[in-house]
């Protein structure tokens, strides 16, 4: 009578072993990921200051390039442009970043000044990526918000311009980049031209653009357009997730 008195004592004993582990794990979930950055972007957060006015971008209000002090490095430049979509990854911006490369390059060797002397009509003469900030949402998304500026040769045809990118990060990767907004101008005597591309996020991360074209000879207007594009940078992200989710 004693060892079945024994083994039902034992028996409950374990079980109630057994119950407190099982509350346990059920108090104790796995944490739950959270935004973190590449280790690339990290070390260099601290040129994109946490901006707090809306997704919204009027290209007419960021003319004046001369405020954003931070420049960002060549390695994060080509990290954060290789996002750029086929699509959006135009033969102008191609050459644009490219000879951004090139005249970094050039920097870096300290051999600027042998660069600009083999310059010609229609060349690139200087390009400088600067960092604006970055957004936060919630605490799985982050935008970062980046400028490239270019001039060309000082002589006709001339042409200038500032793009502004997003670069959109989840979790810890990078989703995608895209232009949100730019200005460009280009002169040929007597013809001139102007570009103005106006962009605007959705919560939704829709981003609706607008592209102004208008093309002066002399002081008479010859051609003025506008288009309209939408990108749904959702898209992008669910794709990610279902990707991260798999893993």
């Amino acid at each position: 009578m004693k060892f079945f008195l024994i083994l039902f004592l034992t028996f409950l004993f374990l079980k109630s072993i057994s119950s407190c582990s099982q509350n346990q794990e059920k108090k104790e979930p796995l944490p739950k990921k959270s935004l973190s950055y590449p280790k690339e972007v990290e070390k260099y957060l601290a040129i994109f200051p946490k901006l707090k006015e809306s997704i919204h971008f009027d290209s007419t209000r960021l003319l004046d390039t001369n405020k954003f002090k931070n420049k960002i490095p060549l390695e994060l430049v080509e990290l954060l442009s290789k996002k750029l979509s086929k699509d959006e990854l135009s033969e102008d911006n191609q050459h644009y970043f490219s000879a951004y490369k090139k005249i970094e390059d050039s920097k870096l060797d300290d051999k600027y000044e042998d660069f600009l002397k083999k310059l010609d009509i229609g060349m690139i003469q200087n390009a400088e990526v600067f960092s604006i900030g970055r957004w936060e949402v919630g605490d799985t998304l982050s935008f970062l918000l980046w400028n490239l500026t270019y001039e060309s040769y000082p002589a006709c045809p001339i042409f200038s311009g500032k793009h502004f990118f997003i670069t959109l990060i989840y979790f810890d990767k990078i989703v995608h980049t895209t232009q949100i907004a730019g200005i460009e101008f280009s002169a040929d005597a007597p013809v001139t031209a102007e570009t103005f591309v106006l962009g605007t996020l959705t919560e939704s991360l829709q981003l609706l653009r607008k592209k102004y074209v208008k093309v002066k000879e002399e002081e008479e207007i010859i051609e003025y357009g506008m288009t309209k594009e939408k990108w749904n940078l959702d898209k992008k992200l669910n794709w990610e997730k279902e990707n991260l989710n798999g893993k």
